[in-house]
């Protein structure tokens, strides 16, 4: 390697022995920043040497890194041939056209080399020669992946100047919903659908991040490959709710879909009380003069409750949040009940930018309710109990590709729960599809909404 790369090398993060300065990692690899700079920390495994060789390299004004690492880094650590090699790159941007068809020649000149790249993002996500490289690099073998929360960590632990070694490793739990988003973005990529991401910039020039899928081929294209979407008519009967209380499919899945924003709310309630095994589990939902919430504190509560002293569990599963006067009444109620213990799970936040809304959702937290945003096994298990549904040998509902807006809310949860600036922007599309943005401004709130990843 020439040594004015290597002076190069120095004055940009890097160091002599071909670590990476710790604040040019995170400054680099922070995936909710547009950085100019695209950096590649590499790791190449001969089978004839048990020791790997791990350094990093960066683009210059006339070389992209990945052309560097092949025409310069590579050649000069080869020596047999015949050796089989296996080269992991951890980018800071993913490959674009040129570089793809570039990687692609050198495979195929090297057949005895396998390779693994990781991403913290996706370089011009729109372009479609961008696209179409990342598709090829895919066919041919290449494995493309977003860099998650374990590989931050490797990545730290094997490639970063860390003078402090009693020091944990990197886990920046905050960047949670920019891998989410660009995790989804490459699968539109690599199975050839419309792209589900804009990126653009506010007042400040700070990048806003916006998820729009709005089309059922895209929720089904980014559902795992493992698990098969369940589409069923939309048709209501009855509002969705059954005879035996049960809901419909139908209904569960249009108004617990998080991507869109129906005006019911429905309520799947279950009741626990000590003195009973068997729990009580049915549904409502509101009316055009009462909110399911009431309904439930003034009229299925009262009806089912005979003991006072009896211990009660109650666990709400709703398609929305509570509203600030609901919250009211839930706090009225619980100090009337004290034996009585609430959890409830959402689907979406009510209004969740205006602020009475906000502090009664805080209100409940401080007196003790638990509230939190639906998980995939929370659809599965609301699936299982509360769906009127007739095939028995049907797998559970799984909806993975709700994930990115679980991701979205729970994390505007935290910004509620923790009484900092909202993170989140919902906006309307062209076909009235709502448009879900996140911006997260500043290190309070990234400190902050780290509490929202497990």
């Amino acid at each position: 390697m020439a040594a004015g790369w290597n002076r190069d090398h120095v004055s940009r993060g890097i160091t002599q022995g071909g670590k990476i300065f710790q604040e040019t990692f995170i400054d680099t690899y922070d995936p909710s920043v547009l950085r100019r700079m695209q950096y590649m920390l590499y790791e190449i495994k001969w089978s004839n040497n048990k020791k790997p060789w791990q350094s990093c390299c960066h683009s210059t004004r006339t070389e992209h890194a990945e052309i560097h690492f092949i025409e310069d880094v590579f050649q000069e650590q080869r020596s047999d041939p015949s050796a089989h090699c296996s080269i992991t790159w951890y980018m800071s941007w993913s490959p674009c056209g040129d570089c793809c068809k570039e990687i692609r020649d050198f495979l195929k000149d090297q057949p005895n080399v396998n390779l693994v790249i990781y991403v913290a993002r996706i370089y011009w996500h729109k372009e479609e020669t961008n696209r179409q490289g990342l598709r090829s690099l895919v066919n041919i073998g290449v494995t493309i992946r977003v860099m998650d929360l374990p590989a931050y960590s490797y990545c730290w632990r094997t490639f970063v100047d860390d003078d402090d070694e009693d020091e944990d490793d990197y886990w920046p739990r905050h960047f949670a919903p920019w891998i989410m988003l660009y995790s989804l973005e490459l699968q539109t990529i690599l199975q050839n659908i419309p792209s589900c991401l804009e990126i653009s910039t506010d007042e400040n020039q700070t990048p806003v991040f916006s998820l729009c899928v709005e089309d059922d081929q895209q929720k089904r294209a980014l559902t795992s490959a493992n698990r098969d979407s369940i589409l069923f008519p939309t048709d209501h009967v009855s509002r969705g709710i059954r005879q035996g209380g049960k809901i419909s499919k139908e209904a569960f899945m249009e108004n617990y879909d998080p991507s869109v924003l129906p005006k019911e709310t429905y309520l799947l309630y279950e009741i626990k009380w000590s003195s009973s095994k068997r729990p009580w589990q049915n549904c409502c939902h509101n009316s055009l003069t009462e909110h399911a919430e009431i309904y439930f504190l003034e009229d299925i509560f009262k009806k089912q409750r005979s003991d006072p002293s009896d211990h009660c569990s109650i666990t709400w599963y709703m398609s929305w949040s509570p509203c600030g006067d609901c919250c009211k009444a839930i706090r009225g109620f619980l100090k009337d009940q004290p034996n009585v213990n609430l959890v409830i799970y959402v689907a979406r936040i009510y209004w969740h930018k205006e602020e009475t809304n906000r502090q009664g959702l805080r209100s409940l937290v401080n007196i003790g309710v638990s509230i939190r945003v639906m998980d995939l096994p929370v659809y599965s298990y609301c699936w299982r109990t509360f769906v009127d549904d007739e095939d028995k040998d049907e797998d559970d509902y799984w909806p993975r590709h709700y994930s990115p807006w679980i991701m979205l809310y729970s994390l505007e949860l935290q910004s509620i729960l923790q009484n900092i600036p909202s993170c989140l922007e919902i906006s309307s599309g062209e076909n009235q599809t709502p448009v879900f943005s996140l911006c997260i401004e500043n290190d309070q709130q990234k400190r902050a909404l780290t509490s929202a990843n497990p």
